[in-house]
């Protein structure tokens, strides 16, 4: 079994992955916890929900493959992870990975320092490139999600023009709008250069933020409309309003995921008269990081 973990901001999200010797996954198991479970310092590892959690999918998942192994520890052979949290959080989580694992944890995935990331796919050769100043300071999850990303190729593999761009957009407890470019050197080899890109509080973080107007109007739930004549729907209009006014978001795949995907392709599709609607991938980070444990 293989274990893909990515520790956010405000969310942990798992997914376990079952196979057999030919590399076919028989069994996919998901989930998520609230990072406020691993801050309660009161709590032992097996008290925590994500150790309870993991252990009874992978108790359940050796049975329905009818192994008979005698712990989670032997049934476990890879784990591979990124965090973005603080290092008190990142520390819980190690505990609890090596209580799973029966030894330390393999060393979490992190953007390399020379930005670059080369793989094959069938379809052709890929050069992924991080053009952030320090890629270092690329954050592992944007990373993971460029990966992810470079996986599924340009949009039109047979295309024949120079370039093609797309806007990758992680909508979580931040905002993070990325600009890619595929370029194509030739038949069947591609860059896909990761041009930088803008962060700011996501949909959640502004709406708290508003708190100060009153408390009590900001736990109601407005509605989107382009004159807005109460408070409630006036400040969701102007929170959707500015989480998708960016240059350059015409004629562009859109690329969206994260926990507010489904708020901001709605506040997107609201602000901008077209029929094109962004295009939802929530695993989008979890294929990063299967495609980066496959070509260690």
């Amino acid at each position: 079994m293989k274990l893909f973990i990515d520790v956010g901001n405000s969310r942990l999200k798992w997914l376990l992955l079952a196979g057999n010797d030919s590399k076919e996954i028989l069994y996919a198991r998901k989930d998520s916890i609230p990072i406020t479970d691993l801050q309660c310092p009161k709590k032992t590892i097996e008290e925590t929900i994500l150790f309870k959690q993991i252990k009874k999918n992978i108790s359940y998942v050796n049975n329905q493959l009818g192994n008979k192994l005698s712990s989670e520890k032997s049934c476990l052979k890879t784990i591979v992870w990124i965090c973005v949290s603080p290092k008190l959080i990142e520390k819980k989580v190690i505990k609890i990975l090596e209580r799973l694992y029966g030894k330390s944890p393999p060393k979490k995935i992190v953007t390399p320092e020379d930005g670059k990331f080369n793989f094959e796919m069938e379809w052709g050769e890929v050069f992924l490139k991080c053009n952030y100043e320090n890629p270092k300071k690329f954050g592992a999850d944007r990373w993971a999600a460029s990966v992810g990303l470079a996986s599924l190729g340009p949009y039109n593999k047979h295309q024949t023009k120079n370039s093609q761009e797309i806007i990758l957009v992680s909508a979580g407890t931040a905002t993070v709008i990325d600009r890619v470019i595929w370029k194509r050197i030739s038949v069947g080899k591609w860059i896909c250069e990761l041009k930088g890109g803008m962060i700011f509080p996501g949909f959640s973080q502004m709406h708290s933020n508003m708190e100060f107007l009153d408390k009590y109007l900001i736990q109601k739930k407005g509605q989107l409309t382009f004159h807005p004549k109460n408070t409630e729907d006036a400040i969701k209009t102007g929170i959707a309003f500015s989480q998708t006014l960016f240059e350059g978001n015409k004629n562009k795949i859109i690329i969206v995921h994260g926990g507010e995907s489904d708020k901001w392709i709605e506040s997107y599709v609201f602000f901008n008269s077209t029929n094109y609607e962004p295009i939802r991938l929530p695993w989008l980070i979890f294929e990063g990081l299967y495609l980066i444990n496959k070509t260690k």
